[in-house]
């Protein structure tokens, strides 16, 4: 039932959330006191290092979306072209997140040298997207960014819906799964809105910590289902039998799984550059934990696989 509201909703949201950004830079415009570039600084070049901790960024913000895909594409036509439908989810990917990651980058560049964009930049994103908006457009830019800021929602209730789901699918405990499918959710939002008054003091640092440690985990998962999927099964989607999707005695233990994440975390830990840590691989060239991750997650996945199917005959 939820996804016939959430599936309309999600399909239309992005119009208002598009139209706030047309505005956001049209009222930032160009010149020295708009989008522009500012000379580089020797003291601050572009590296390595910053580039690859943007990527394992995107990969918290994007991989993980393979987990909860199978929530949504339900509802799509069984015979739908497979190419067309790869085709059109990664442009929504390409255009949802590249212009509005580009988009604030050339804010936050060009604010290096006009004073009043830098010092709202040094409290927040938000904050100098407010001063963008309320200094050409008044009390409707204001409107605009709470508008903007609402659309957060349009994030969340895909996340809070699929972890309903989720937990349902992976509880042991039958009597559990009847429970009215709305208290999960609800849970799941008791237990993020502290977490998220805790961190709004220190939101980008809170996110991008946040994303980071998503991202390594999404190493885990798409190293074990690619792995899986290509060396395994050889890309053969008949090798899955659905019907034992709630059959614990049918569906593979996961202890191949589980122990292949646990070893790759001996290469993600010294490959990751965080504001709370920086490991030795890190230190030389930038974030590569999301990269190692997955190759030694799969690597060491798939002989363990092999010997867990052999003792467990699943």
């Amino acid at each position: 039932m939820g996804i016939r509201i959430l599936g309309p909703v999600e399909m239309w949201v992005w119009v208002p959330i598009l139209i706030c950004f047309i505005i956001l830079s049209a009222f930032a415009g160009s010149g020295p006191n708009g989008l522009h570039l500012v000379p580089s600084d020797p003291a601050n070049p572009t590296t390595a290092r910053g580039v690859l901790g943007i990527g394992a960024l995107a990969a918290g913000l994007v991989v993980t979306y393979a987990s909860i895909s199978m929530d949504y594409s339900l509802s799509l036509r069984a015979d739908m072209n497979r190419p067309l439908f790869g085709l059109c989810l990664w442009l929504s990917f390409l255009v949802s997140i590249a212009a509005p990651v580009m988009l604030g980058a050339s804010l936050a560049y060009s604010a290096r040298d006009i004073p009043a964009w830098s010092e709202a930049l040094d409290t927040s994103i938000g904050s100098l997207i407010n001063y963008i908006y309320a200094s050409h457009g008044g009390n409707f830019g204001r409107f605009l960014t709470v508008l903007l800021s609402l659309s957060v929602l349009s994030n969340m209730s895909p996340t809070f819906y699929s972890f309903g789901l989720t937990i349902q699918t992976g509880l042991p405990f039958r009597g559990l799964r009847l429970v009215p499918r709305p208290i999960w959710p609800i849970l799941g939002f008791a237990i993020t809105l502290p977490l998220a008054i805790v961190g709004a003091s220190a939101f980008a640092a809170t996110l991008t910590n946040f994303l980071a440690l998503i991202g390594y985990w999404a190493s885990f998962y798409s190293g074990v289902i690619l792995f899986d999927h290509l060396l395994l099964r050889r890309g053969d989607f008949s090798t899955y039998d659905p019907s034992a999707w709630n059959d614990w005695s049918r569906l593979p233990w996961g202890a191949a799984a589980v122990v292949a994440s646990i070893c790759s975390l001996g290469v993600i830990v010294p490959s990751m550059d965080q504001i709370y840590f920086t490991g030795p691989i890190a230190d030389k060239v930038g974030d590569l934990g999301f990269e190692l991750g997955f190759i030694v997650t799969g690597v060491v996945y798939v002989p363990l696989r092999l010997l867990e199917r052999h003792v467990s005959g699943r």
